[in-house]
């Protein structure tokens, strides 16, 4: 049965790049190192097997691949969930005292992710931190307006958020008609 892969695919234009990017091509012919395309790895099980790291990128040619997957990959949590988050416009606002010292986009500028959940009004999703503003306990995502939403302290059903560095695995086709298809 073909099964559909949807990878977070998110454009990092005009980024330097301080993390690893690794390429995977199901037409591949050798083992390769997966560090270029000419050397690129065949199947996705290569890349998820290598010891990567938080901020890596592993592009991932269209194609069928018809493989086990097991992305166990966690990459590295920043700010533990936390409930009680408001949004308003690009900005997610943690509780006052939120310690966001562990996001440096100086040094790894695309590579921390929001996480908002628990949305009542449809913030829910994973967005690309641009910004940091600590003394406003507020993160700044890229290219998306939310809708306004106050959370309340303290309750599980409330809007919550985390953020994170994560190893993201996307398809390498800017062309969002093609995809990644895992033959299972």
């Amino acid at each position: 049965m073909n099964r559909f892969l949807t990878l977070l695919a998110l454009t990092m234009v005009g980024l330097p790049a301080v993390a690893t990017e690794y390429h995977v091509d199901h037409a591949a012919s050798g083992p390769g190192d997966g560090l270029s395309w000419g050397t690129a790895w065949p199947t996705i099980a290569q890349a998820t097997d290598h010891a990567l790291q938080p901020g890596d990128r592993v592009l991932i040619a269209p194609g069928t691949y018809g493989e086990p997957l097991y992305i166990d990959t966690p990459g590295e949590p920043v700010v533990p969930v936390t409930a009680g988050v408001s949004v308003t416009g690009r900005h997610v606002y943690f509780p006052d005292g939120t310690d966001l010292s562990g996001i440096d986009l100086v040094q790894h500028p695309g590579e921390y992710y929001v996480y908002v959940y628990r949305s009542r009004l449809s913030n829910n999703g994973v967005f690309p931190v641009t910004g940091v503003y600590p003394a406003q306990s507020a993160v700044q995502i890229d290219a998306r307006a939310f809708r306004d939403e106050q959370g309340e302290p303290g309750s599980l059903l409330a809007l919550s958020a985390t953020v994170g560095r994560p190893v993201v695995f996307r398809c390498a086709a800017d062309d969002t008609t093609q995809r990644v298809v895992l033959d299972l």
